[in-house]
Formats: structure tokens, C-alpha cells, sequence
């Protein structure tokens, strides 16, 4: 039974106005759905945004870095955003798919292991954020003819190509493979939910949702413990996912800084607050940073 859970559509912040300064949107020929999202929230809140290339984040790093530097929101693709926290002088978080903390609501075997050492099939994921999409690998067999015989579907057959291409100690998640009914993503922004949308393209309708009391538990866990480090994340994502057996398992966790956004997601403000807490929450830790490398010298 799916207990019902409250989604917050006002969170509040731990800074006095919750939103950026101005919006860095990443400029595309299709803007994406996280991009219309946060543009319709600036319009709306009459916030400055800025349509900003990559190429341009590079070209002028010092104008860039002054409005990050100001409290100016980056808003892209990961590698628009790995590109903003150069330019900001930001270290990039470490990856949170398997936090310590959500360990126990996995459901099933997980390990990191150099890529050149997995045999046998095995979903796998790289453990830096966005290598490759995880996949299903057939790592045992011949990947010519694996590939041929169309064991492989088009996304998976790109991500594989990524993958051989990767040095063989280069590490990633292996995990036992496991069916879902469906599968839901709940962001999450100061442990409270401020919206869930289901995201499998090809679940079944009748589906069941989520036992949110395993979703409260996992805030819970991830708000005493977060992902391992010193600091918790204030802004991230749980993906769950129902085993045919009806248990309610972690798919991932995804951090914030990058974060897509589901149809059936938060609303635009919410979505914009979401990001706009992570973003500050790494630039305040990027500062705390530069003063200890100061008093080091």
C-alpha cells in the first residue's frame, strides 16, 4: 500500500531570498525542458536571464566568474556546468548514484570494480557523473557478435562504444540486473519532497507506485548520514523503482547541480529554488575552500 505523502510546493531556504541573481541558461538550437522551466520561472519572478554557450564560459572567464561570484545561477547540460564550476574555481562534487546512507534500500549486489576485470552480465555505471549511461553489458561474450545479433538497442549499443573506448582500470558500478514495474523520481530540497514524476518510457500504466514510507525513510537516512562526506547535499533526487515482487528499491540518487526534470515534476519556481540552493550550497563550499588554501599558504 502507497502511504500518501505531502509535497511541499513553498520550500524555504537557508538564504534570506532563495533565488539567484541572474540565470546563465545554457544557449541551444532546442532548449531542453530544464531550460524552459527556469527561463519561465525568471519571467515570471523578473529575474535576468542570459542565454550563455559553453564556448562563451570559456572566451570570458572573468566576466563569468564575477556573476557567479554574485550570486548568478549556471543552468545546462553537465558539461555547461563542470565548464561554470572552472570558471568559478569550484570543485565538482563527488558523484552521490550510491550514497552509504541508501546502501541498505538497494534491494540487490553492488560493487565498484575496473572496467577490464567485470565478466558475466551485469548492469554497469560509471562511478564519474555522466560517463556513459548504465546499461546492461554483456561483458562474457564476444561484442562484435553481441552487437550484431542486436542484443543491443541504439542507446545501448552508443553506450557500449563508450565504454570499450574506456582504459580497463577506469572504475564503475556493477550491479546485479533487475527489472522495475516503474520507475519514479522524487526531488528532494532540505528533506522535504517538492515533487515526484514517473519516468519509464515503457512501464506498465497499472503499475504500483512507491511505498513512500521506504522514500521517508531514505530522506531520513540520507538527512543523518547524507552521501558520506562532512556535508550534506541540501538539494538531490531519489529515483525508486518497484521489483515485480512489490518491494520498493533505490534506482539512484542524482545530485542537484544537474538535475533533469521529469514531466509531472516540480513546477518551474520550485524547480528553479531547487537548483538555486545546490548551486549556493557548492559556491559557499568553494569559498570556505579558497579561505583554508589562504591561511595554508
Amino acid at each position: 500500500m502507497t502511504a500518501a505523502l505531502p509535497i511541499s510546493s513553498t520550500p524555504t531556504l537557508s538564504t534570506p531570498a532563495g533565488l539567484p541573481s541572474a540565470i546563465l541558461c545554457q544557449r541551444l538550437s532546442n532548449p531542453s525542458s530544464e531550460a524552459r522551466a527556469v527561463r519561465q520561472a525568471g519571467l515570471m519572478l523578473d529575474l535576468p536571464v542570459q542565454m550563455v554557450g559553453i564556448d562563451q564560459l570559456v572566451d570570458q572567464p572573468a566576466f563569468f566568474k564575477g556573476m557567479l561570484a554574485s550570486g548568478a545561477l549556471p543552468v545546462g547540460s553537465v558539461e555547461f556546468l563542470r565548464t561554470a564550476m572552472e570558471v568559478a574555481g569550484i570543485r565538482e562534487p563527488e558523484p552521490m548514484s550510491y550514497p552509504p546512507a541508501l546502501r541498505p534500500f538497494l534491494g540487490r549486489w553492488l560493487q565498484s570494480m575496473p572496467v577490464g576485470r567485470v565478466q558475466g552480465t551485469w548492469f554497469v555505471k560509471p562511478t564519474q557523473t555522466k560517463l556513459f549511461t548504465g546499461f546492461v553489458w554483456h561483458a562474457s561474450r564476444d561484442q562484435m557478435a553481441a552487437a550484431e545479433s542486436g542484443i543491443y538497442g541504439e542507446h545501448d549499443a552508443e553506450q557500449l562504444r563508450v565504454l570499450q573506448a574506456l582504459p580497463p582500470e577506469t572504475p564503475v558500478w556493477v550491479a546485479e540486473p533487475v527489472h522495475f514495474l516503474c520507475e519514479w523520481r522524487y526531488y528532494v530540497l532540505e528533506h522535504q519532497v517538492i515533487g515526484a514524476a514517473r519516468y519509464d518510457a515503457d512501464g506498465l500504466d497499472a503499475a504500483p507506485e512507491p511505498d513512500t514510507h521506504v522514500l521517508k525513510a531514505a530522506i531520513a537516512a540520507m538527512q543523518r548520514k547524507g552521501r558520506g562526506e562532512c556535508v550534506q547535499p541540501t538539494a538531490y533526487a531519489l529515483d525508486l523503482g518497484v521489483l515485480p515482487n512489490g518491494q520498493t528499491v533505490l534506482v539512484e540518487a542524482n545530485d542537484a547541480w544537474a538535475l533533469g526534470l521529469y514531466g509531472g515534476g516540480p513546477a518551474p519556481r520550485p524547480y528553479l529554488t531547487m537548483l538555486t540552493a545546490r548551486w549556493s550550497q557548492l559556491m559557499r563550499l568553494g569559498a570556505a575552500d579558497c579561505e583554508e588554501a589562504r591561511r595554508a599558504a
